[in-house]
């Protein structure tokens, strides 16, 4: 994924968890910084199941909204 900021990162698992906590941390280019915050909303338990959902949904070639 290429970010905003010109940066570009693989949407892994640290990637996915900070997007839950600190969704505005790193957003991809072609996005808004919409997302609120999960930080103290979600257990540990639910930001791993929701993890695991994400991975699962596989990925796309589109890179945008």
């Amino acid at each position: 994924m290429r970010f905003r900021d010109g940066g570009v990162a693989k949407a892994d698992e640290a990637y996915i968890r900070q997007s839950i906590l600190d969704p505005a941390a790193q957003v991809v280019q072609g996005y808004e910084p919409i997302m609120p915050t999960f930080k103290g909303l979600v257990t540990e338990e639910g930001i791993l199941d929701l993890i695991e959902y994400i991975k699962s949904l596989g990925t796309t070639e589109k890179a945008g909204p």
